[in-house]
């Protein structure tokens, strides 16, 4: 039965990301679906989460993305303001979330008991769902509307060749990202020196202590690591827009709304993920707290599923998964929809991958040059880097092309090194298009194929403003 299951999983048309991530973080934001779908009146119909050594495959259906975007495209012709309403009710509930964190620190849950602590974890795993929740519906506008806006632009523009930087600069977002403020706020104090240093850089922890967190889990940054960042920044010159200055487009009506919607979608989405990194945070203040009650480790109580958590009666229960918990960490796949979580362990597992494998093509073993979107203009030649985890980014020197499905926040120290990005996936709202930007790198996205056709140590070029990546050797 669980073969024609899996069997069935291959035969939807799936847009599948690859990235850093255990359950416990990513599964909770699929889980999302159901709140979305509650509080909006439509939404996803379920997603495929595979993971193995802390690294997930995250599936979105095509055919869901086409619905959100058809549903709000429909909505907003009615409302102009639909956006922004659906906006300020998910910051309206995530600000709930936030006053609980604010509330309730390490001291405070290391007093509590354990049904009042378990409870708290489940509030907790409530809160890192709705730091997705309703703003879920930011996949399906970004990724579908990309396509509308490329084809509008393409047939408006009377000189087709300069359509890559033009399409790249009429995406710019409007606002910095959090990762932009969070540097400039660094390098407003970076020439203090003895307390003053002292006192600004403790106070900057406060306000970005989870800038550096990810879907594995959180990590902690202290005033040392702030100050050997400071020492590289005193050393280094701020980097110039690779984009490059291009003529004043006067777009259409049509095309002026998409860019906005565009532009809205991008800085939300941005403020969507600094809510996600604050709850991973908080999320696994509590994992470290459990871990010390059961003895298991909080990187194995990171494999729990959200319907086992929401169903658990008490923290002796999570003892008895220890075993499975570990067989998880070797491989799992979690589909995921309205109905809950169903998982594959074990030989089922096996069964999946060795049906994913046989349902992948070879067409593009031979294939020397790569197509994708112009996320920032600009020529780079250099040796390619395939980075698919956290651990893989340390091999990315000074002038190394980076490449990886899609980069996160927690790719930003090698990013900077970077000559240029090269993605399988991403649309014009993702985090590789935004920081190529702002660190002014030539970036290309969603290849579909650059860490399936590129290896470490080749020599590509990459001519995003054609959206091009040459294999030289």
């Amino acid at each position: 039965m669980n073969q024609e299951k899996l069997k069935s999983i291959f035969k939807k048309d799936w847009y599948i990301q690859g990235f850093n991530g255990v359950p416990i973080f990513l599964n909770s934001c699929a889980a999302s679906l159901v709140p979305m779908k509650e509080r909006l009146g439509y939404g996803y119909s379920g997603f495929i989460c595979g993971y193995q050594d802390d690294y997930c495959e995250y599936g979105y259906l095509h055919s869901d993305l086409v619905g959100v975007w058809a549903e709000a495209k429909k909505r907003i012709k009615e409302d102009g303001n639909y956006l922004m309403k659906i906006k300020s009710q998910y910051e309206e509930i995530f600000k709930g979330h936030a006053m609980m964190f604010d509330k309730i620190g390490v001291r405070e849950i290391g007093q509590m008991d354990d049904a009042e602590i378990l409870g708290h974890f489940k509030k907790s795993l409530a809160a890192m769902t709705d730091s997705v929740g309703i703003a879920h519906v930011l996949e399906g506008i970004g990724m579908e509307l990309e396509k509308e806006l490329k084809e509008g632009l393409f047939e408006y523009l009377d000189d087709k060749k300069s359509f890559n930087k033009y399409f790249a600069a009429i995406t710019t977002p409007t606002k910095p990202s959090f990762i932009a403020n969070e540097e400039n706020d660094l390098r407003s104090i970076m020439r203090l020196e003895g307390e003053p240093l002292e006192t600004a850089l403790v106070m900057h922890l406060k306000k970005y202590f989870w800038i550096q967190n990810s879907y594995v889990g959180p990590k902690k940054i202290s005033v040392e690591s702030l100050k050997e960042r400071i020492g590289v920044m005193l050393m280094e010159k701020e980097g110039a827009s690779g984009q490059g200055s291009v003529a004043v487009l006067d777009l259409s009506p049509e095309l002026k709304e998409m860019v906005g919607i565009i532009d809205f979608c991008t800085i939300w989405q941005d403020e969507r993920k600094e809510n996600i990194l604050k709850s991973i945070s908080n999320l696994g203040i509590v994992m470290d707290e459990l871990a010390q009650r059961t003895k298991i480790s909080s990187h194995l109580l990171s494999y729990l599923g959200v319907d086992e958590i929401m169903e658990m009666e008490t923290i002796e229960k999570m003892k008895n998964l220890e075993d499975e918990l570990m067989e998880r960490t070797r491989g799992v796949l979690f589909l995921v929809d309205e109905h809950g979580e169903k998982k594959f362990v074990g030989e089922d597992y096996a069964e999946y991958i060795r049906i994913k494998k046989e349902s992948e093509t070879s067409k593009y073993d031979f294939e020397m040059d790569l197509h994708g979107t112009t996320a920032n203009g600009g020529t780079a030649i250099g040796h390619a880097i395939v980075c698919k985890d956290i651990k893989t980014i340390d091999k990315v020197k000074e002038g190394d092309i980076l490449v990886a499905s899609m980069t996160r926040p927690e790719f930003i120290p090698a990013l900077r090194k970077a000559a240029a990005i090269v993605t399988d996936e991403g649309g014009i709202t993702c985090h590789a298009a935004i920081i190529a930007r702002e660190l002014g790198i030539p970036a290309v996205i969603g290849t579909k194929i650059a860490t399936k056709i590129l290896k470490d140590g080749m020599l590509v070029e990459v001519k995003a403003n054609h959206g091009l990546v040459k294999i030289i050797k």
